[in-house]
């Protein structure tokens, strides 16, 4: 998902210059919904206004990295966490793994790596 919305902020990007284009917030919504409705999960990282979307291309440009673009839109979807928060709210999840049931019909799901108590 990041690495196609990141190709779409560029194609943005080339569209407006090959074409002389003012990009507006107005136009940039469109875009941004047409996205959404075709790719819900792409489309919501699409940034909302021109400011934003700016400030997105002058760090790629400043990082000189072509995976840059990418990462940032990544980074934007995490919540960071203060150390103590994590320590309240964190669970520790080492004892878990991603895998078949043993449950009929339950499909996939979270396997204990280890026995657990119940509850």
């Amino acid at each position: 998902d990041f690495e196609e919305a990141s190709t779409a902020i560029r194609n943005i990007r080339e569209g407006v210059s090959q074409n002389g284009v003012t990009l507006t917030d107005a136009t940039l919504k469109t875009l941004k919904s047409v996205i959404e409705h075709l790719k819900p999960r792409v489309g919501g990282l699409i940034p909302s206004t021109v400011n934003e979307y700016n400030r997105i291309l002058s760090k790629e440009s400043e990082s000189g990295s072509s995976e840059a673009l990418t990462r940032m839109l990544a980074e934007r979807t995490i919540n960071k966490r203060s150390t103590e928060w994590i320590e309240e709210n964190g669970i520790c999840m080492d004892n878990i793994r991603p895998g078949e049931s043993t449950i009929p019909n339950a499909s996939r799901g979270a396997i204990a790596k280890r026995y657990m108590e119940k509850g």
